[in-house]
């Protein structure tokens, strides 16, 4: 298990988005295949790998001072990470207690069609 520990400045009890990128693991010209599970704290977050490599997010509420994101072997290859990120979030945007959100699936509904120009 490989672990990176975040220390957000606002510290707990605030809500966070934090976002895990994965690219693809090459090695020698070779996609190298690879799955493995993300947690965060001691709660499952998701599973990960090839080849829906791609972003995990979360909205998080830490319940202390520092946040471990964690990579977890399941003997499917070799776990990695390409970018890990943190954003403070204001407390009116979710209506978010405690715990967290993953996200399921994000959609751009303000992209200009490119037939008629419109929104």
């Amino acid at each position: 298990m490989n672990c990176y520990t975040l220390r957000p400045d606002q510290g707990k009890n605030r809500k966070y988005l934090i976002r895990a990128s994965f690219g693809y693991q090459y090695f020698i010209g070779k996609i190298l295949p690879s799955l493995f599970d993300l947690y965060i704290d001691v709660n499952y977050w998701a599973t990960v790998g090839f080849p829906q490599f791609g972003v995990e997010e979360i909205i998080y509420v830490p319940k202390a001072d520092d946040i471990q994101v964690c990579l977890v072997n399941t003997g499917n290859g070799v776990p990695f990470i390409s970018a890990l990120e943190l954003r403070a979030l204001d407390d009116d945007i979710y209506p978010l207690g405690y715990g967290f959100l993953r996200t399921y699936q994000r959609i751009d509904v303000g992209r200009v069609s490119a037939r008629n120009g419109v929104r």
